[in-house]
């Protein structure tokens, strides 16, 4: 693939090169008017997303929840421990603040319990489920 530079000619918003369009974040590309009209759709819901997931993270604020992060690998389910690597947000987490592990469609509330930091500086947040 080409690299995008200011030099190309831009159409709506997007970086057009010989025919290929591709998004803002140049991680989605498409041929024609089909791929133009891909990458709007896709800008669309990216756009969308984000919006959901700042009122997502407001709500929880407001609620006194001090973090939240995708309730994924990172989240040791059989130890009831998470290790924030990709927080959605993460304000001072102290033992016995609540956090929120999944996302703005489907999420928990947990409790911190305990919070411990390994002699190579990873911290992991010990939690039990918390009572909604």
């Amino acid at each position: 693939m080409r690299e995008i530079s200011n030099q190309w000619p831009k159409t709506a918003g997007r970086v057009q090169i010989n025919g290929y369009y591709s998004s803002n974040d140049g991680l989605v590309q498409g041929l024609g008017k089909a791929g133009e009209s891909f990458i709007e759709n896709y800008e669309r819901i990216c756009k969308e997303s984000a919006q959901k997931e700042t009122k997502w993270i407001e709500l929880l604020k407001s609620q006194g929840i001090k973090a939240a992060h995708p309730d994924d690998g990172w989240v040791d389910r059989k130890e009831n421990y998470i290790n924030f690597c990709y927080p959605q947000f993460k304000q001072n987490i102290e033992v016995g603040d609540l956090i929120a592990l999944g996302d703005a469609d489907k999420y928990r509330i947990v409790k911190v319990i305990k919070i411990t930091k390994t002699m190579f500086g990873q911290i992991y947040y010990f939690f039990s489920h918390a009572k909604t």
